[in-house]
């Protein structure tokens, strides 16, 4: 083995080793790790959850997190925090009209049990009118256990409403009524005519 094929397989050994070691964390909904598309129709609801993953080399000590969606197709029904953050000591969620803020700091000294993926928030919205409308990220912040900052890669979920199926009456029953009623009107006609020749 040549020298310079030696330092090519020990380069590419050390890389593929330590691969996960340029990992960075992920905020994706439903954990999917991707941007997300939701297919509705109007007056479905859909569920969706904020996950936070790619936290093999580091541990989650705190988070600042502000969403945003547009208003116009969707409606935020409800949201809650994920009750499994029990390694945080405060915790937040505050909800608006048009976006979401969470928050949460943990002074635990030791995070090293906390799982490399997990859930942090819930989130339940409906479909009110037809229009496509995406849910993002205004701001976020996450810090690891030294309260280091830590770099993240966001992925969005967009929303796309549809009318759905529309219940429509039959026109041969419409025009069955309209056939009835115009035979009905002959027949009157008829037996009218024939009442005035006696």
């Amino acid at each position: 083995m040549t020298m310079r094929r030696f330092f090519q397989v020990l380069i590419f050994t050390f890389f593929l080793h330590n691969q996960s070691a340029f990992a960075i964390p992920i905020l994706s909904f439903n954990n999917a790790n991707a941007d997300v598309l939701y297919e509705l129709e109007i007056g479905q609801t859909q569920e969706v959850e904020l996950w936070i993953s790619g936290l093999e080399q580091d541990d989650l000590g705190g988070f600042d997190i502000a969403l945003s969606f547009d208003d116009t197709p969707i409606s935020l029904l409800g949201a809650s925090l994920a009750s499994t953050l029990t390694d945080f000591d405060i915790t937040s969620l505050l909800t608006f009209s048009t976006s979401l803020s969470l928050f949460g700091v943990s002074f635990a000294p030791d995070l090293s049990a906390q799982g490399d993926a997990f859930l942090l928030a819930s989130m339940t919205f409906q479909a009110l009118t037809t229009g496509t409308g995406t849910l993002g990220y205004d701001s976020v912040l996450l810090s690891d256990a030294f309260a280091g900052q830590l770099d993240v890669q966001a992925f969005t979920a967009s929303f796309n409403v549809v009318p759905g199926n529309v219940n429509t009456i039959n026109a041969p029953g419409s025009f069955g009524l309209v056939l009835m009623s115009l035979l009905l009107l002959i027949r009157r006609e008829k037996s009218t005519t024939s009442y005035q020749a006696h």
